[in-house]
């Protein structure tokens, strides 16, 4: 489900906390060739070059600085999830990783 209002499109505008949609586009487009990449088919095909998946790296780092960028995100998404009734099991795991070493 890639609309643009559920599934995973709507899960990265909540992890980005705000209606960013040009970083969800980049987000989520990097995410498809990630796939594409990973997942070859056939074993006798060659390799992925290098510079194709180093270029897709570099690209998907600039959405993770988006992310771990500041304390002032990681304390908006704690403040988003404790907003949630109900947090998912994924919800509250991922608490560990927010406030480990702040």
């Amino acid at each position: 489900m890639f609309g643009k209002d559920q599934g995973h499109y709507a899960s990265i505008l909540v992890a980005l906390g705000n209606d960013n949609s040009a970083v969800a586009d980049e987000w989520l487009a990097i995410a498809k060739q990630f796939h594409g990449l990973a997942h070859r088919h056939e074993p006798w095909l060659k390799p992925r070059q290098a510079s194709i998946v180093a270029a897709l790296w570099s690209r998907y780092e600039k959405i993770l600085a988006i992310l771990t960028g500041s304390v002032y995100a990681i304390q908006d998404r704690i403040g988003q999830l404790i907003k949630v009734q109900e947090p998912t099991p994924e919800m509250l795991g991922a608490l560990p990783n927010l406030i480990k070493g702040r």
